[in-house]
């Protein structure tokens, strides 16, 4: 069956999504970019921001940082002003990802507080879990052992709490 519009944009997303989990970049790249390009014709906001995310995944897995974290930037801002929250922690987190592969520790700090924050506010558990974990993480590279264990702590407990297991672990 043919596949136009949203549903194409969808069908893009995914392809390139799990294009750059197999290390196939290339490949991602690509789809992203027509997904994009489709989204922008569309001139959907919410669809050109998940056009931006994926190249931005993209570019990380093909270890182009400064392109993942323009594209990451573009998504958030898109985001933020459709005000979607949850869309808007997930664009923080990816680049405070970036943050960290560009040992720019301070920013990945700020940026995962920011979206540790918008988590609680939702009460998103599971990802505040891995936040919480990912923060741990953080304190251990710049060497404050106490905060570090204070996160993984809080990581674990409510991962334990709440049954999330690959947080837990």
């Amino acid at each position: 069956p043919k596949v136009d519009g949203l549903n194409k944009i969808t069908v893009l997303s995914d392809l390139s999504f799990e294009y750059a989990l197999i290390s196939e970049v290339e490949k991602s790249k690509a789809y992203a970019q027509q997904e994009l390009d489709l989204a922008q014709q569309l001139k959907d906001q919410k669809s050109i921001a998940s056009g931006y995310n994926d190249l931005a995944i993209a570019y990380w897995a093909s270890g182009n940082l400064n392109l993942s974290l323009d594209y990451n930037l573009k998504a958030l801002s898109i985001r933020e002003k459709l005000g979607d929250s949850n869309l808007i922690a997930s664009s923080i987190s990816k680049i405070a990802n970036v943050y960290i592969n560009q040992t720019k520790y301070t920013e990945a700090l700020d940026m995962q507080l920011r979206a540790l924050r918008i988590y609680e506010q939702q009460s998103n558990y599971q990802n505040m879990a891995l936040l919480l974990g990912n923060i741990g993480v953080l304190y251990r590279n710049i060497a404050n052992y106490k905060l570090s264990y204070q996160y993984y702590n809080e990581c674990l407990k409510l991962s334990r709490k709440h049954g999330f297991k690959h947080a837990e672990a």
